[in-house]
């Protein structure tokens, strides 16, 4: 079903490992949370001392979002709609769907950052693209159906 690569990066993002010779925002920003904090995989059962981590994590993810230029520098575009955890807008150009995440839903940075990962390798033709850290914004693909 899948080929030696991608079961090779599936192994890395259970096991908490770096994702090696991956260049797109999102695997670079996965492996610097990995990196620079603990990536236990099992579930902690306090939920509120997850959140204060995530909080401790703000500042490094600030930090690497102005080194490596992620923050959006524009007005999204056309509001669509709010889901779940998104808001949604189409682009100025009608080519791609802008999503302003507010993680509610993830503990944690890194958990977020894996989902990010691992839809971009089984979704490959709608892959997220990185945009503003904290208030992540993520751009995919929009094919509209006529």
């Amino acid at each position: 079903m899948y080929n030696d690569d991608t079961k090779g990066k599936l192994e890395n993002i259970v096991r908490g490992s770096l994702i090696e010779g991956y260049t797109d925002h999102c695997t670079a920003v996965r492996n610097f949370l990995c990196a620079g904090f603990s990536t236990r995989t099992t579930v902690k059962r306090n939920l509120e001392s997850k959140l204060l981590f995530k909080k401790e994590q703000e500042p490094g993810l600030r930090n690497y979002a102005t080194t490596h230029q992620l923050w959006v520098p524009y007005l999204p575009g056309q509001y669509l709609i709010r889901d779940g955890e998104s808001q949604v807008y189409l682009d100025i150009h009608s080519t791609h769907v802008v999503k302003i995440n507010d993680t509610v839903y993830f503990a944690t940075w890194l958990e977020y950052f894996n989902i990010l990962v691992l839809h971009n390798l089984i979704f490959k033709d709608t892959a997220y693209t990185m945009g503003n850290v904290l208030h992540a914004v993520v751009r995919q693909p929009f094919h509209s159906r006529k």
